[in-house]
């Protein structure tokens, strides 16, 4: 099994359930030191390192094939890295998504919103997101 650390389109049940095929348990959880950035012309974030913010999120568990859909969905502008999560339960190691690829050029200096993706994009990702994709395909 695999913790994750999820702060962006993940967080919405609806989509990460849809992904991984089964319902995912998530429990509040905090990154110190990076933040969830809105990207220019994107509705998801890119998580990257902000030394004087805290990223909000969730801690999910993941089997093996869940682990695998994920890394595909998020696709090769990010990088699964190993991070120090806060949660309820004290500091957790998990895993999360890294913006590293050439998108990073998108961050602008605003927060992500997971209520303003719910309220405008969700209905559409969660009928056309595939994996490997990072967007919907209708």
């Amino acid at each position: 099994m695999h913790t994750l650390f999820v702060y962006g389109t993940l967080r919405h049940p609806p989509l990460l359930d849809g992904l991984v095929g089964t319902p995912v348990a998530a429990r509040p959880a905090t990154l110190p030191g990076h933040r969830a950035a809105t990207m220019r012309e994107r509705v998801y974030p890119g998580l990257v390192v902000a030394p004087d913010a805290v990223a909000e999120g969730s801690l999910v568990v993941v089997d093996d094939a869940g682990l695998a859909v994920l890394d595909q969905f998020e696709g090769p502008e990010y990088t699964r890295t190993r991070v120090d999560v806060t949660s309820a339960a004290g500091i957790v190691e998990a895993d999360t998504y890294l913006l590293t690829g050439p998108s990073r050029s998108l961050v602008e200096p605003t927060t992500w919103s997971l209520d303003t993706f719910v309220a405008r994009e969700a209905a559409r990702w969660i009928r056309g997101a595939t994996p490997g994709t990072h967007h919907p395909t209708s």
